[in-house]
């Protein structure tokens, strides 16, 4: 069975972690085809190495521990924007991440790498061939194409495209952003997020449907959408939104569209 790495910032610290688990999901469905290892940050409280669901997760420290809050609650943007100290974080995470990926690749024969996100994990997968010939497909979800922006990072995300054996998005739009920016990786496929409507998200058939109700579940953020979703609603018509905003569960009635 081949061997894929897994580059990843974003993953769940435990079991039932209320992080985004969309990175450990996709490992999860693919460890019946590879042998899946993660290699994804520490973090403060985080269960140690080991395999969670088939997938074998290897976290690596880049800071004492209790500072090592780079990832968590929003993400690597979105904490850099809150809190302009932690970019002392950023050097320690990516040199830790590539020094234990290629102790991994000393020690395992790995097959392929799947880096999620251009940056820093692109650049890493990029790192990782020119040294060590290993192909690797590049994913971007969003806040890497959109939210790091210039001249110098452009330019980075343009060669990781290029040096990828592919390169997928989760959006129509995200594929146009990468057109825009002049990436050009040898394939570019949009591939959505994934929903689970076998077990988790199952209709009830005898459950009456509301006709003036709309459920909104995501973080309170303008690029979730939301807004352009307030917009699109008849104006003069009551509407609730139950959103999911860091882990809590806000209700806003009586939401007047303009």
């Amino acid at each position: 069975m081949p061997t894929l790495l897994v580059l990843a910032s974003t993953y769940p610290r435990w079991r039932n972690d209320p992080e985004p688990g969309f990175v450990h999901e996709l490992c999860r469905r693919l460890s019946h085809r590879f042998q899946v290892i993660a290699l994804v940050p520490d973090a403060p409280g985080a269960d140690p190495d080991g395999v969670l669901d088939g997938v074998e997760v290897i976290r690596f420290r880049y800071a004492p521990r209790r500072l090592q809050t780079l990832v968590n609650n929003g993400g690597i943007v979105t904490n850099l924007r809150r809190s302009r100290w932690k970019w002392l974080l950023v050097p320690g995470f990516v040199l830790a991440q590539y020094f234990v990926a290629r102790r991994l690749l000393r020690r395992r024969k790995i097959d392929v790498v799947h880096a999620h996100w251009l940056i820093p994990q692109g650049l890493l997968a990029r790192r990782i061939k020119s040294v060590a010939g290993i192909p690797y497909l590049v994913t971007s979800h969003g806040g890497d194409l959109f939210g790091l922006r210039g001249g110098l990072l452009t330019s980075l995300k343009r060669r990781v495209a290029e040096a990828s054996s592919a390169m997928t998005v989760v959006s129509s739009a995200m594929r146009h952003e990468a057109a825009r920016i002049g990436l050009q990786p040898p394939q570019l496929q949009v591939l959505p997020m994934g929903v689970d409507l076998r077990d988790r998200f199952v209709i009830d058939g005898e459950i009456e449907r509301g006709k003036d109700e709309l459920l909104f579940v995501g973080r309170l953020v303008p690029k979730k959408g939301l807004p352009g979703m307030a917009a699109s609603m008849p104006a003069g018509r009551n509407t609730v939104f139950a959103a999911r905003a860091r882990h809590l569960r806000i209700s806003i009635a009586a939401l007047r569209a303009p």
